[in-house]
């Protein structure tokens, strides 16, 4: 069996509409096994066929790949609430085309599972730091193009996550075809300045710089309560903007601002994360017996890990050492 993990994204952070995207602490499990048939396992009637966004990934790059498709069993463990502006829809895409990659033997570089992510979610800015965790700047051209950058470790990122749902498609129906000059002026400058106010984890600037007049003030008033969420932002200072296109809503502070922000409304859920420096990574897993546990605890005891370098290469400890079993 194969696992994949791939950490949730908030998009956009305000004025990078469409163009910026930070990997959060949270994550969706995917787990593979080769099989006949495409199988599902506990996963809902709707979601259980060949339309199922993680198959659809696999299925193009088998195609990019000009090979013929490794089918597999699939299982969720979803953590990341959907339809909410948290890149559910970016997580089973990357995780497709890795499993693709990987049941295929053809390992693919970040920047062709960003091509081929954006071509079925239309846009980058989830899709990439998905991929490669962090902040990421991306540009939507005939090669995308893409900059990570550095996230300060002290910066919390606090999600409120509201009942309803809200479908990207419906939150872009809001949005004006026109804007005046004078607003895209505002939002570009914020946006231009915004990955260097993260990576110093400046509260002040970043309180100025979430400020946005291209897509949030038409979609506010599509999220129940946002406007608790705003003037607290504005009494407190404290920097502010939906995540994605809604209908969560992100706050960036110092210190843990948890418990003010769920007395705001106590029937939605808040989540305290952090950013993700990894991207979407792909774990080999065992089914261990007990023999195969306690050897496992015997090497980590023995301070094996101290002389990795000296072991012999075999498949059960290179995976289990990997993935942080140490």
């Amino acid at each position: 069996m194969v696992k994949v993990v791939v950490p949730a994204t908030s998009a956009n952070l305000g004025p990078g509409f469409d163009s910026l995207g930070i990997a959060l602490t949270l994550y969706n499990e995917f787990y593979f096994q080769k099989s006949n048939e495409f199988a599902f396992v506990n996963m809902p009637k709707k979601y259980s066929n060949t339309d199922n966004l993680v198959i659809r990934a696999s299925l193009k790059t088998y195609e990019y790949l000009n090979i013929k498709p490794v089918k597999y069993t699939l299982e969720i463990k979803s953590n990341i609430p959907s339809t909410r502006g948290l890149g559910s829809s970016a997580t089973c895409i990357v995780a497709g085309i890795i499993i693709a990659s990987y049941f295929s033997e053809k390992k693919l570089l970040p920047e062709e599972i960003i091509k081929i992510g954006t071509e079925i979610e239309g846009h980058p800015d989830n899709i990439a730091p998905a991929v490669l965790g962090a902040l990421v700047g991306t540009v939507n051209c005939d090669k995308i193009i893409t900059n990570k950058y550095y996230v300060n470790p002290k910066l919390i990122f606090t999600i409120v996550v509201p009942e309803v749902k809200l479908e990207t498609s419906e939150a872009r129906k809001v949005l004006p075809k026109e804007l005046p000059l004078e607003d895209a002026i505002y939002s570009l400058s914020r946006a231009i300045n915004l990955p260097k106010a993260i990576g110093k984890g400046s509260i002040e600037m970043l309180y100025e710089l979430l400020k946005d007049k291209i897509h949030q003030p038409y979609r506010f008033p599509l999220i129940p309560d946002s406007e608790k969420y705003l003037q607290y932002s504005r009494i407190n200072k404290i920097p502010f903007c939906i995540s994605g296109s809604g209908s969560c809503m992100l706050f960036i502070s110092e210190n843990s601002i948890i418990e003010k922000i769920t007395d705001i409304n106590k029937e939605y859920e808040v989540l305290e994360l952090k950013a993700s420096i990894k991207g979407g990574k792909i774990y080999e897993e065992w089914f261990l017996s007990s023999t195969q546990k306690n050897m496992r605890r015997k090497l980590w005891t023995s301070n094996w890990s101290k002389k990795a370098n000296k072991c012999p290469k075999n498949e059960y400890f290179w995976s289990l050492w990997e993935n942080g079993y140490k």
